[in-house]
């Protein structure tokens, strides 16, 4: 296939631009597929961010959203981008690489870019455990098998000032300076005063429905604000390093999960690790459970993206933003709803409620509310809403008042409301803006929970900002107060 891309050489850096939103192409020839390949392009300046795209087949790279098999690789990060192509990829073949470097910001994009070949050192296959003397560094992969439905828990023993483990979703030898997450790196300076020590900035913190359960106690590389808040581990202790973390990070992309372990000592070390994986519905016990359950019965059959996909189109709004459509997680939910602090009495608000999993889950954790009631635009998710709460109120005795109505959020009186929801993540300024309007009749005290933040105001204090599962991955979730 004839081009006429520049070739890049081995390990020869070469410098490159694009124009905002478009690419810039090269080419490299791959003789020896025994040692790993890897790529990197790095941005020049702040006003560039290239996003790597490889294909042996297509010398057109593209994103992909409107080709077939128009890239075999790509790495997409913010900032820098490494892709690395391993031996053992069966795609992995001596030839001609078409290398496309996509301009992410706007503007001019002025970016480097450089590619390297080495020998790579073995990469176990991790099951359930391993163990045996690690010298300086030993390396393991796996395979998530639920992506997004699940934990992953790995330990290592010894622990704390032996060994550290390094993880990472991407490059297949995690170490210090590439990856992921790591445990048994840092540790809070014991000399700082505790209540000093924020590694939240603001509000911000990630609440988890699984802390009681299955903690998330690992360490992340520090970011510079916190480095003067930390120290290197100095006590030993035989104490296994833990780390814990759901599998969200897998839901969209490559499912394997690399390791990294590294001797800190100057002797051999004998050491173990662990892994599990583990459903998270299956770590639910007691009441939550027996909810969830429910929630599934109702649920689990209504195909609420179809519905209103095609509601959408019959009605011609499928160019409007407001209309796109997202469900809530029940469980990631449970939290949030904890956060306003329900109150028997109290009357709870969905505005675009499609069909109905925010109102279901709120009745069903706290049936002491006086009512759970919803509003919807479209005609067809009105009623799938409609049914669906007429459902659940079988499954509950006593329980909330529930009620869905039918029109605009905007045109409905909710200014009874206590709590309110709203998927708000796609609406256009003006809506927000007219949600806002309307926020002024709500009693002080009310709680909101938005997906977008609102404009600057002098109504509602934000409480929490929070990164919150739902079904399209995590996202930012706003929990505001009335204040007057």
């Amino acid at each position: 296939m004839e081009t006429n891309y520049p070739l890049l050489e081995l390990e020869k850096t070469t410098i490159g631009t694009a124009e905002g939103n478009t690419f810039a192409y090269f080419i490299l020839n791959i003789e020896d597929t025994s040692k790993m390949l890897t790529i990197i392009a790095e941005p020049c300046n702040e006003e560039s961010d290239p996003d790597i795209y490889v294909s042996r087949t297509t010398s057109q790279v593209t994103q992909g959203d409107f080709y077939i098999d128009n890239y075999m690789w790509k790495s997409t990060n913010i900032g820098p981008d490494k892709l690395q192509i391993h031996p053992e990829d069966g795609e992995f073949k001596p030839g001609i690489y078409y290398i496309g470097i996509y301009a992410y910001k706007p503007g001019l994009n002025t970016f480097s870019v450089v590619y390297n070949q080495e020998s790579i050192p073995e990469s176990l296959d991790l099951k359930e455990s391993s163990e045996g003397l690690l010298e300086k560094w030993k390396y393991f992969k796996f395979r998530i098998e639920n992506p997004g439905e699940s934990r992953i828990e790995i330990t290592v023993s010894p622990g704390y000032g032996y060994l550290q483990l390094y993880v990472s979703t991407n490059l297949y030898y995690p170490n210090e300076d590439e990856h992921t997450w790591s445990s048994g790196v840092y540790v809070v300076n014991r000399l700082t005063d505790p209540e000093d020590f924020v590694m939240e900035l603001g509000n911000y913190f990630d609440p988890d429905p699984y802390d009681e359960i299955i903690k998330r106690n690992f360490t992340r590389k520090p970011g510079l604000m916190e480095l003067d808040k930390m120290v290197k581990i100095v006590d030993k202790t035989q104490e296994p390093l833990r780390f814990c973390i759901d599998t969200d990070d897998w839901k969209y992309s490559n499912q394997m999960c690399y390791v990294g372990i590294k001797n800190l000592e100057d002797e051999p070390v004998s050491f173990k690790i662990t892994l599990r994986e583990v459903l998270e519905e299956n770590l639910l016990t007691g009441m939550i459970a027996e909810k969830l359950d429910i929630f599934k019965r109702v649920f689990d059959k209504v195909e609420g993206s179809s519905i209103s996909q095609n509601e959408r189109k019959r009605m011609k709004v499928s160019g409007k933003s407001e209309f796109t459509y997202g469900e809530i997680d029940f469980v990631h939910m449970a939290p949030v709803f904890g956060l306003c602090k329900p109150q028997a009495g109290e009357v709870f608000w969905d505005l675009g409620c499609g069909v109905g999993k925010c109102m279901g889950a709120i009745a069903l954790l706290y049936p002491e509310l006086k009512r759970v009631s919803g509003v919807e635009y479209l005609d067809k998710l009105y009623e799938a809403c409609s049914s669906t709460m007429n459902h659940l109120k079988t499954f509950m005795s006593p329980g909330p008042e529930i009620e869905v109505k039918h029109g605009s959020m905007l045109e409905v009186d909710w200014s009874d409301a206590d709590i309110l929801f709203s998927s708000s993540i796609c609406f256009p300024n003006e809506l927000i803006d007219g949600i806002l309007e309307k926020c002024h009749s709500l009693k002080k005290g009310a709680k909101f929970i938005t997906l977008k933040s609102f404009p600057e105001n002098n109504i509602f204090e934000v409480k929490y900002s929070i990164r919150v599962k739902m079904t399209w991955g995590k996202t930012g979730v706003y929990v505001l107060e009335k204040i007057v």
